[in-house]
Formats: C-alpha cells, structure tokens, sequence
C-alpha cells in the first residue's frame, strides 16, 4: 500500500491534490463551451493546442530537468505557472451566447472552424453584425486555445515528474504505482462531485433561462493547484553519476518495432480515453442530464478507478503487462457499442465505469512496461514519452477527432466506428503476442547499470 515514509506520503497527497483540477478543467469546458455556443468541431478542438506544446515542450523539458538534475525545480515551476494560467481563462471577455429569439433557445455557433472563417472574412457582407460577432468568437476560442495549450503542457509536466517521483520511492517494486495514482482518481471524484452539486445551486441566466454557471470551475481548479504546492518540497528524486541519459539506448528502445507497436496501442488506448475524459457529461448532457448526474457520475468512478488502480498491481503481476493491455482493448470496445446505444443519461455512468477500467489497466500497464525499456538514467525520458503518447498525443487528438466526428455524422455512427477500430487493433496486437518469440526479455527488469 502507501508508503508512510514522508516522500512516499507527499506523492499520494500530490496526486490527491493536482489530479482534480485536470478533472475539472477537463470535463466541465467542454460543457462551459457548449453554454456560450460553441458546437461539438470547436469544443473537440480547444485543447488541439496541447498537443504540440506537449510533443515539443515534453522531451524538452524533461531533457534539461535530467541535465541540470532539476526536477524537483521544474515540477514546482510548473504548478507555480499554472495558477495564473487558469485564472487569465477569467481574464478573457466571454462572447454572449446566441440566442435563436423565436424559441429563446441557445443556437450552436456554426458547424465547423472553416465556415466561421470564411464568413469572417466576408466583412463587406450585408451581415456585418454578425460577422463582427463571429470575428468576436473567434478571437476568444483562440486565446482560449492558447491558454489550455500552456496549461496542457504545464500539466502533463507536473504529472510526468510526479510519476518519475513516484517510480524512484517504489525502486525496484514499480507495480506499486497504482497504490500511489489511485489517490488523485479519488481526489477527483470528491472535487468532481463537489463542483457538480454546486452548479446546481450556483446558476445564471442563458437566454432568458436559469443554467449552471460553468466559470465557477476555475476558481476550483484554481484552488486545488495552490494545495498541490505544499506537497512538492518533500518529494525526492535520484539521479545516477554518470551520465543523464544514455542516447544510444533511448534510439535503440525507441525505433524497436516492438516498442513502436506498444506506442500505436498507447496512443489509441488514449483516444479511447478521451471520451471518458472529454465528453461524458457533454454526452450526459445531450442524453437530458444535469449537473446532478455528473456529480454523481465524477463520484461513482472516479473512485472505482482507484480501486483498478490498487488492483493493477496484482492484476499486472499474476497475467502480465501485455495480457492487461489486449483485455483493455476488449473493454474499450465492448463499452464504446453500448454507449452508442443508451437513451438514458444515467446508463452512461454504468457503462462509463467500464472505460474506467480500461484506462487505468492500460495506462498503468504502459507505465510498468516502459520502467522496464531502460536504465535508470533514462526513466524520466521513457516515463514522458508514455504520458506523451497516451494523454498528449491520443487524449487531445482522439477529443479533436471525436469533436468533428460528432458534429459530421452524429454520437453513434462515432462510437460504433471507435469500438470496430479497436477490435481491429486488439486482432493486431493478440496476433504479434502469440507469435512474437522474445517477449519475455520486454517483460523483465533491466539492472541499473551505470557506465
């Protein structure tokens, strides 16, 4: 279980702490999106940015955090930065939502970037109200867009060093890592219910009727950060003599057709995450659920995610990292069809529970997989490019993806396509298991060996 030593106790409580403002920026913009009127294209691509401050900032930063033998430095920068990061989402002049004034009805923006574009462009149009109000639009979606990008990358910074953190307390019992992670998933379930009982008693109006007022989710996000900081100065990190990070093996592990197909997996297994993550309670929403639902959505799963995360250890150890990954893949799909065709919002939270499932086996099976590809030397590298392609790459690309295919060619279409694609993907993957002749050697332990 948790360590009760004072490094062991700061990573539970940092996990505890920070994992909840991600859930609540997370799953509640989407929807604050939706109440000023943006449709399904645009929300899906509000944190796009993520995805290269991520791909470039990532390895960058983790490289100079190794070099300088600075992480503890770096991870409390990071959470520092982000604090202001969250509230200039205040900052910016919301655009009043449009209304459709015959049905006093909240009318979506238009269907995709491109036509909001060139209808801007068109200033000379009769309309010229209305293409200042698009310009308007537009303007704000893309300080928003830059805003979650600093965040993004801010968050998966401080996430990647509290795993290396976690990984270097755990040594050579790196299966633990689930004891340490299952306390931000419950961390997040309390503030996820928390915020969504509030919203329901915290409402303003929207064309002319009472919602939830989303822009409360910030000060939460807020909050949790300004806690995580008392975490971080009792954490310890380890840095080897010789050397930062040994180049030859990171190419050598990197361009391994073995570890590539782990990272294909990895960064679907993300996409698939993003739904969980992205768009449940937009999906709640759409389905005729309130902010009851998703409060009590964020409470029920976000500690049985917890509880997979403390199973994971054994999980892992009696069948392998590989075997949990394929049976993740088959939960991923089996839920995505049932999802596709639930009327009832509360049915979501069942299914839902899942996916959950699915994430943390996946997720934590990559985690251990990769502690195993290198020396020690080369944790943080390996740890970042894990978190990298899961939730940098696969989270933010599969909410883009999943956006446009929303507004393009409706919910269930999109999610019958997703549980196919992975089944296609699990075929792959069981293949290369029962015909590949040195897996064993991927699944052991590496020593620390230090040249």
């Amino acid at each position: 279980m948790l360590s009760l030593t004072v490094d062991g106790v700061a990573i539970g409580l940092a996990f505890f702490l920070f994992r909840p403002s991600v859930c609540i920026l997370e799953e509640y913009t989407p929807l604050y999106l939706k109440q000023v009127g943006y449709s399904p294209s645009f929300i899906g691509l509000a944190p796009v940015l993520g995805l290269v401050t991520q791909t470039i900032g990532i390895p960058l930063l983790g490289y100079l955090a190794d070099k300088f033998r600075a992480r503890k430095l770096f991870l409390f920068l990071s959470v520092l930065i982000s604090i202001p990061t969250a509230l200039l989402f205040l900052a910016a002049q919301t655009p009043s939502p449009i209304c459709d004034e015959s049905s006093g009805n909240l009318s979506r923006t238009n269907k995709t970037i491109l036509t909001l574009l060139s209808r801007t462009s068109n200033l000379s149009s009769p309309s010229a109200a209305s293409s200042d109000n698009n310009e308007e639009r537009l303007k704000y979606f893309s300080i928003f867009m830059v805003l979650r990008g600093i965040f993004e990358l801010l968050k998966r910074l401080t996430v990647t060093l509290i795993t290396v953190a976690a990984m270097t307390h755990l040594k050579q019992d790196k299966s633990k890592f689930g004891y340490y992670a299952c306390w931000g998933e419950i961390g997040g379930g309390l503030a996820l219910f928390i915020v969504g009982m509030s919203l329901n008693h915290i409402l303003h109006y929207v064309c002319g009727k009472q919602e939830s007022d989303y822009v409360v989710i910030f000060f939460f996000v807020v909050g949790f950060q300004v806690l995580t900081i008392g975490t971080l100065l009792f954490m310890k990190f380890e840095y080897l003599e010789h050397g930062v990070i040994d180049y030859k093996e990171v190419k050598k592990v990197l361009t391994n057709p073995h570890y590539i197909l782990i990272l294909v997996v990895c960064c679907h297994s993300g996409l698939c995450s993003a739904f969980q993550a992205r768009w449940e309670f937009w999906y709640i929403e759409k389905l005729g659920g309130n902010s009851v639902v998703m409060a009590v959505a964020g409470l029920l799963r976000r500690p049985i995610v917890a509880i997979w995360f403390l199973l994971s250890r054994v999980i892992i150890s009696r069948f392998g990292e590989l075997r949990v990954i394929a049976f993740s893949l088959l939960i991923f799909a089996s839920s995505f069809i049932a999802l596709a065709f639930i009327r009832n919002a509360w049915l979501v939270i069942f299914f839902d529970n899942f996916q959950a499932a699915s994430y943390v086996l996946s997720f934590t099976s990559f985690v251990v997989h990769f502690s195993k590809a290198g020396s020690e030397a080369s944790t943080a590298f390996f740890q970042g490019a894990v978190s990298l392609t899961f939730h940098g790459i696969g989270k933010e690309a599969g909410t883009a993806i999943t956006g446009f295919l929303f507004t393009a060619v409706g919910t269930k279409i999109v999610l019958c396509g997703y549980s196919l694609l992975t089944l296609v993907l699990l075929v792959i993957f069981s293949i290369y298991m029962f015909t590949a002749k040195d897996l064993l050697g991927y699944t052991r332990l590496r020593e620390n060996v230090e040249e």
